[in-house]
């Protein structure tokens, strides 16, 4: 299981960058960081862009600053976002 780290929640900061080889979002340092590289679509539709934004933050907050792990956070995320 993720160890969980204290923070206070309200300092989270959101960066987007763009990288090669790094998967879609990742937490470090107190930054949920989202790589736009994983954000394309062909063609470019914004709402899936939004929602995989939307899930990966979420995911992020719940595995790591909630130290509530890998499969909870995917359990969340099927939960709030699946449409079945």
């Amino acid at each position: 299981m993720t160890e969980y780290v204290e923070i206070d929640k309200s300092d989270i900061e959101i960066d987007f960058v763009i990288k090669e080889d790094d998967g879609l979002a990742w937490y470090e340092d107190n930054r949920i960081i989202i790589n736009a590289r994983w954000l394309t679509n062909h063609p470019p539709d914004l709402r899936e862009v939004i929602e995989e934004i939307n899930k990966s933050i979420i995911h992020e907050i719940i595995e790591h600053c909630y130290g509530l792990g890998h499969k909870v956070a995917m359990l969340a995320e099927h939960l709030l976002f699946s449409s079945k």
